[in-house]
């Protein structure tokens, strides 16, 4: 018995021996603490390698996808800021870099401090530069061409001939050539170099609609104004020498009245578009501009008409040149006629064609409001015009007006 409780107390006190610390406490098992111990040490290292697949992910997706991204990132800052960081400074990928470089070239086209680098010049800048440049040849090169004749009252070049100095050229030439002072024509001539005529008429074809409705008034008045006396004589020489038909023999001769359909079916090309004479004279020049100093213009080539003038109009001259057609007018024996003895003031029957535009221009002056409203806008347009002697007579009460019989010849220069 006491052998057996030797060999107890031996046991328990090996065994005590092993399980205790010199301190006396318990040590806990080597494997847990050893496992333990390892994962504390390598969590900081491998949390970086796990997050970085997800954090770095939407650097490499696609630019919408980033920008999509990107405001959520922003307010989560404050509880991630590595991920934020790493966002921030990842590279972009060749998608990114595309939409990037194009931003780039858009403002540098934009910027002004940008000229220096001289950008590629894109196909939708080539055109205004080429446009600019080549206006601006043709501008200098034909106003050097152009002499006094083609310059305003201030000594500077008319803005029509910028417009289509090329045009104005051409009717200066035939204008200058071949009609003298008194608006007379050397058909015979003109037949023979009609090729200058010819020339001229294609021109008023050639002429930019859109170029045409961006002139002033004054510009498109002279430019139908031109077109209208060119084109007439354009038929005149079409058919000179003219045959005159047997059923007018009341008619002259040589009369322009011979020409079948002359003012109503004959078209002439003008920036593309067919016009009769008659459209031309009635439906644009007096019916769109109402001034009645433009029928002084229409010679209609004859001698009753107005004086044909040697010199195209202008726009920076046309005021003055528009006065100047009705004095010359009133000046001759077909515009305006007064007779003493008789007591009667003969006028063109040109007013009374146009009769409206001379009411409207001058019906509400005062002036001669005992003659009724026709005459009374009659009088008191050539008022202006004529010499102080012919006004006083026209101011008296004491004469009637009557209108002078149209002179159907044609102008033509006869010492030819």
């Amino acid at each position: 018995m006491i052998k057996r409780l030797l060999v107890v107390i031996i046991f328990v006190s090996a065994a005590w021996t092993v399980g205790c610390q010199p301190d006396g406490s318990a040590a806990p098992a080597a494997p847990p603490a050893i496992t333990e111990v390892q994962e504390k040490t390598e969590t900081p290292q491998e949390t970086p390698a796990e997050t970085e697949p997800s954090t770095l992910s939407p650097a490499t997706a696609a630019p919408s996808e980033t920008a999509d991204a990107e405001p959520k990132e922003t307010s989560e800052s404050a509880t991630r800021p590595e991920q934020t960081a790493r966002i921030e400074i990842q590279p972009a990928t060749e998608s990114e870099k595309a939409p990037t470089s194009e931003t780039t070239s858009d403002s540098d086209k934009e910027s002004p401090k940008e000229t220096d680098e001289k950008p590629p010049v894109t196909k939708a800048q080539e055109p205004p530069k080429t446009e600019a440049s080549t206006d601006s040849e043709k501008t200098s090169a034909e106003e050097a061409r152009l002499d006094d004749t083609g310059k305003s009252e201030n000594g500077q070049k008319p803005n029509s001939e910028l417009a289509a100095p090329d045009l104005y050229e051409k009717c200066k030439y035939v204008l200058t050539t071949f009609v003298d002072k008194h608006g007379k024509v050397d058909y015979k001539n003109l037949r023979r170099k009609r090729s200058r005529l010819i020339a001229a008429t294609r021109a008023f074809g050639n002429i930019d609609p859109v170029k045409y409705f961006q002139w002033s008034d004054n510009e498109q008045i002279a430019f139908w104004i031109n077109a209208y006396n060119i084109l007439t004589l354009s038929l005149v020489v079409e058919n000179y020498p003219i045959k005159p038909l047997w059923w007018k023999p009341l008619s002259p001769p040589n009369s322009i009245v011979h020409i079948p359909g002359a003012w109503t079916k004959k078209y002439f090309d003008v920036m593309g578009i067919e016009y009769t004479l008659r459209e031309i004279e009635r439906e644009i020049l007096m019916k769109k501009f109402k001034d009645p100093r433009i029928c002084f213009t229409f010679s209609y080539a004859t001698l009753g008409g107005a004086l044909l003038r040697n010199e195209p109009y202008y726009p920076d001259k046309l005021d003055k040149q528009l006065d100047n057609q009705v004095r010359k007018f009133l000046a001759t024996p077909q515009g305006l006629r007064i007779d003493h003895q008789e007591k009667t003031i003969q006028l063109g029957v040109i007013f009374d064609w146009y009769k409206s535009y001379f009411i409207e221009k001058y019906g509400d002056i005062k002036k001669f409001r005992d003659r009724p409203a026709p005459i009374q806008a009659y009088l008191n347009c050539i008022s202006k015009y004529i010499p102080p002697d012919d006004l006083k007579y026209v101011e008296s009460k004491d004469y009637e007006v009557e209108f002078i019989k149209y002179d159907w010849r044609l102008n033509e220069q006869t010492n030819k």
